[in-house]
């Protein structure tokens, strides 16, 4: 019959799988976590417990201190995203955490906000691997404002009735002035 890992035991392991991949910064103090990041925006540390990604400051805050109570996130005093050190981390809820931010002026808004200072990233449109081209979703409008029928679009073009009906209402390929 297999051993089964104590509760106890197993968080130790995930510690010692955090604290094997860190990089303490003697100058901010920050644990800084040199495994596997992924790209912006989500750009926290990763590691898999289970077979399940998990972001690393949330795991050090759970081995530190106990589970993280539903609604709470798991913020930075140090604003570091790649710190793991439990005194960098505090709980807190979106509305917190999005006060904090602009507290300390890391919330962009206006013409400092992503989608101005990176507009190929918005997420509608060609800039997406999209299927379609601005071309086509003009004539996807245009079929619809002549009375042809959803699913006759959608087959035409080889997609779903959902994003044709996503395309006529706005909600997908907005039109913007800057294109």
């Amino acid at each position: 019959m297999p051993r089964k890992h104590s509760t106890e035991s197993h968080i130790e392991s995930i510690r010692r799988r955090l604290l094997e991949k860190i990089h303490v910064n003697e100058a901010t103090g920050c644990w800084e976590w040199a495994g596997f990041i992924p790209p912006y925006p989500r750009n926290y540390g990763r590691l898999a417990v289970n077979k399940k990604s998990r972001e690393t400051h949330r795991l050090m805050y759970e081995v530190t201190f106990g589970q993280v109570p539903d609604g709470f996130c798991v913020c930075h005093k140090c604003d570091v995203r790649k710190c793991v050190n439990p005194d960098h981390l505090f709980l807190g809820t979106k509305a917190d955490n999005a006060a904090d931010a602009k507290a300390k002026g890391r919330m962009a808004s206006g013409e400092k906000h992503g989608s101005k200072t990176h507009p190929e990233s918005r997420p509608n449109g060609e800039n997406n691997h999209a299927k379609l081209t601005w071309e086509q979703v003009r004539e996807i409008r245009a079929l619809l404002l002549s009375g042809i029928s959803f699913s006759k679009v959608a087959k035409r073009f080889g997609i779903g009735k959902t994003a044709v009906a996503n395309i006529k209402h706005g909600r997908k390929w907005k039109e913007h002035l800057d294109r």
